[in-house]
């Protein structure tokens, strides 16, 4: 089983490479471009969360920038969006490749504050019915003014909710 991986929250570097690439994603193609991104670097996290050997290739200080864009080259062409093909392989050549995780959370920050969306994680010991989570969706909605992205996890060991 994998271990877990913990990143630190994007710091200015990974904000200033997540907003060059949200600009130019939304320069080519907009909401549709911009959500299209944000949806492969899902599927990158999700990777990212099964094997441990891309953790450790996107970290390496030992493969060289070259041979990262080779594998990257290899593995992505035809698989991936261009844009973020490209925009992966300046990563590998800049040896900025480790940063990934914490760029692609920056640009997810910047897609939902441009969206309106705000993340929301709710632990309660039973599942929650359908219609609860739509009232708690709907007032959340009322009082942040922005539409919430309702993320439920059940925790057993909780005395109550």
């Amino acid at each position: 089983m994998a271990s877990p991986v913990i990143d630190s929250p994007p710091d200015a570097l990974d904000r200033v490479y997540a907003q060059s690439l949200f600009e130019l994603a939304q320069s080519m193609g907009g909401q549709q471009m911009l959500e299209e991104l944000a949806d492969e670097m899902d599927q990158f996290e999700e990777t990212r969360g099964q094997d441990e050997q891309v953790t450790e290739f996107f970290r390496s200080r030992v493969i060289g920038a070259t041979d990262k864009q080779a594998v990257l080259e290899r593995s992505f062409t035809g698989r991936i969006n261009p844009l973020l093909q490209n925009f992966m392989m300046l990563l590998a050549r800049k040896e900025r490749l480790d940063r990934a995780w914490r760029i692609f959370t920056a640009y997810r920050i910047m897609l939902d504050e441009k969206f309106g969306k705000v993340e929301v994680d709710v632990y309660t010991r039973y599942p929650m019915p359908q219609d609860q989570a739509d009232r708690l969706r709907d007032r959340l909605q009322s009082a942040l003014m922005r539409q919430p992205i309702l993320h439920a996890y059940i925790d057993e060991k909780m005395m109550g909710g």
